[in-house]
C-alpha cells in the first residue's frame, strides 16, 4: 500500500491514523509526513506519497480503528453500503488480510470493488 492510498483509505479515521502514525515506531518518516501531508500533495511529491508503507504499519492502523469501519462483501463484490441479507460483514483488518490495502482504499474511494479471495 503507498503513503497516498493509506492517508486516503483511514481520511475518515486522522486521529487514530494520526496517533499510529505517531508511535516512536512510525513517526520517521510517516508521522512527519502525514503532519505535511497537505503540502505534500499540494506540492505533488510523488517520492513520498507513492512510497510503499510497511504491512504492518497499514495492520496497526486497521487494529487501531477495530470495528469501526465495517464494509460488506457479497457475491465477488465488496462494498462500503449493505447490499444483501447474505453479505459478510468484514473490518478493515479482515478486509487488509483477505485483499490487501489497495482494495480497501478502492472501495472507500467507490464505494464497490470487485474482489477475489487470496
Amino acid at each position: 500500500m503507498k503513503f497516498w492510498e493509506l492517508t486516503s483509505a483511514f481520511r475518515d479515521y486522522e486521529k487514530q491514523l494520526g496517533a499510529t502514525l505517531n508511535f516512536e515506531r512510525w513517526k520517521s518518516p510517516y508521522g512527519e509526513w502525514f503532519g505535511n501531508i497537505d503540502n505534500l500533495v499540494e506540492n505533488q511529491d510523488r517520492e513520498k506519497l507513492d512510497s510503499e508503507v510497511p504491512e504492518e504499519l497499514v495492520l496497526e492502523v486497521a487494529r487501531e480503528i477495530g470495528n469501526s469501519l465495517i464494509l460488506y462483501l457479497g457475491k465477488g463484490y465488496l462494498r462500503s453500503r449493505h447490499h444483501s441479507t447474505t453479505d459478510i460483514e468484514l473490518d478493515a483488518l479482515q478486509v487488509i488480510q483477505s485483499y490487501g490495502g489497495e482494495a480497501l482504499e478502492e472501495v472507500l474511494e467507490k464505494s464497490i470493488v470487485e474482489v477475489k479471495h487470496n
